[in-house]
């Protein structure tokens, strides 16, 4: 295995190939983080949530469910709008929910409401979207059919295109969606998991403990965070 840090990204050498990870996060005090490949890189700003798009977007809450992105000269960028959760495949594919768990996607210029209530929701780079409601049922959008319930309870999930979807139940339990085969069970426990298009995992338990995927187990990273988000490339 080899590893460079670069630009803020990590790259992950393996038998499967290489890849480059970005991995950002929150800590208990509000703090952004970004994976630098050895450790955990200080960002100006204070956040309660942030997303990490495979093409570099990043956008995120703070405590008055403001909404940033962070732009190119290494500044945050206020974006019109108020929300709990904002999610971002792409820049062309960004949702959000609000404090009344309704639900937008992001216009290029404004917000657009859309039908249903959720408490969570996930967008990938190829504009998949699947959301959990306040009653853990799982629903997947389709710009044609609307949402349409996916069998299974989970209190989140993370989507990064059609085929990679994880989530975690309400008791911490670590899942991934395996299409016709339904929900598989994966070891470990999370409180939060999160997936990128080449197959990077990275999790965060009960203890806001640090985790990234081998393949084949949980292996620990440096530091504490209360939520993260990943993406590759």
């Amino acid at each position: 295995m080899k590893k460079l840090a670069l630009l803020g990204c990590f790259i992950f050498s393996m038998a499967t190939g290489v890849h480059a990870e970005l991995m950002w996060g929150v800590n208990a005090n509000g703090e952004v983080y970004r994976w630098i490949g050895i450790d955990w890189q200080r960002i100006d700003g204070q956040l309660k949530q942030i997303s990490v798009a495979s093409d570099g977007t990043v956008w995120g809450v703070n405590a008055k469910d403001e909404i940033w992105s962070y732009g190119n000269n290494n500044n945050w960028v206020q974006i019109p709008g108020s929300a709990k959760q904002v999610d971002v495949g792409n820049k062309d594919h960004i949702w959000s929910i609000d404090a009344k768990n309704d639900v937008f996607r992001w216009t290029g210029n404004g917000w657009q409401q859309l039908a249903g209530k959720f408490s969570q929701i996930s967008v990938g780079a190829d504009g998949t979207v699947w959301g959990v409601n306040p009653q853990n049922e799982i629903w997947a959008y389709s710009a044609t059919q609307g949402w349409t319930q996916v069998s299974g309870v989970l209190k989140q999930v993370d989507v990064a295109d059609a085929n990679n979807i994880w989530g975690t139940s309400a008791n911490d339990h670590v899942y991934r969606w395996g299409g016709p085969q339904g929900w598989q069970r994966v070891e470990g426990s999370a409180k939060q998991v999160c997936v990128g298009i080449k197959g990077t995992v990275w999790s965060i338990d009960a203890q806001n403990l640090v985790f990234r995927w081998t393949g084949q187990a949980w292996q620990q990273v440096p530091g504490t965070l209360v939520q993260l988000d990943c993406a590759d490339y």
